[in-house]
């Protein structure tokens, strides 16, 4: 009987709403695997109304469906898996939270965070890729290798671009510099110098020379 009330109690809404997804501000983790449902249709608006939706619940646990957009990652739809997910980071993980806030949401979903930055550079999308970096000083581990591989994936982007920068490519570039001078490993200043070298972006080199003084300060 309780079963029966728990399932009715998240299938209910859905049955009366198909499209209203205010409940799931209302719900916790319980609901995940159904909003996870709505986050995977065709209809795209559908998937990031849920999102949306995450953003003001109590229950910031969303590991599980990060996971999930990651394990169904495919080549046919990784652009709109790899669009939720980066959604998914700005709404539930925004940058406008405290953060002190941040970190305890990050803490909550570390199992999540730990595939999103062992999978870091098999995403094709640099913004995603960013909003990784933006979040990872605040994981429980840093990841060193990880960062530094970063590091040379956008050292051979300015190569193979002349050192030119798209507007796609740019928060990728801030935050992995941002996230380093957090890291505040010396071993890193290497790209970050190599960044500076090769950029034609006034606002990336000078965020690149201050990291690397920072970082060789250290040593």
């Amino acid at each position: 009987m309780r079963t029966f009330f728990f399932l009715s109690t998240l299938v209910f809404p859905l049955l009366l709403h198909p499209l209203d997804l205010c409940w799931i501000k209302e719900s916790d983790r319980r609901s995940n695997d159904i909003i996870l449902e709505f986050i995977i249709l065709e209809d795209l608006e559908t998937g990031i109304n849920a999102i949306k939706a995450l953003k003001s619940r109590e229950d910031t646990y969303v590991a599980d469906i990060i996971s999930s957009l990651i394990i169904s990652h495919s080549h046919t739809r990784y652009y709109v898996e790899e669009y939720m997910l980066r959604l998914l980071l700005t709404q539930v993980f925004s940058s406008k939270l405290e953060i002190s806030d941040l970190a305890e949401r990050v803490n909550v979903n570390q199992d999540g965070f730990e595939l999103l930055i062992k999978n870091l550079l098999q995403f094709e999308n640099p913004q995603l890729k960013g909003e990784i970096l933006r979040l990872l000083p605040l994981t429980e581990e840093i990841y060193h290798t990880q960062a530094a591989a970063a590091g040379r994936e956008l050292t051979n982007i300015l190569k193979n671009q002349d050192g030119r920068i798209t507007s796609d490519q740019l928060y990728f570039f801030l935050f992995f510099l941002e996230a380093v001078k957090v890291i505040g490993n010396p071993d890193l200043a290497e790209p970050c110098l190599s960044i500076y070298e090769l950029t034609k972006d006034s606002r990336i080199a000078d965020l690149a020379k201050r990291v690397t003084k920072h970082l060789l300060g250290k040593r």
